[in-house]
């Protein structure tokens, strides 16, 4: 029996991953004191549009992106 090969990851799968690395980089921007990108932030909101995860669990609060 020949083994099917290797597809790709589903969408969904790879946007959560995403939103999660953004997550994380900026968490690490705020640690160092460094400005968030709003590109960052913009990429995150469509994303979790796209997701409708508008209450995202591991979201970091508006006030904290100051």
């Amino acid at each position: 029996m020949k083994k099917t090969p290797l597809g790709i990851i589903p969408e969904t799968i790879w946007k959560e991953r995403r939103v999660k690395a953004i997550d994380l980089a900026i968490k690490r921007y705020q640690k160092a004191g460094l400005a968030i990108s709003t590109e960052w932030i913009f990429e995150r909101n469509r994303l979790l549009l796209d997701l409708d995860l508008r209450s995202y669990k591991n979201s970091i609060k508006p006030e904290n992106l100051k």
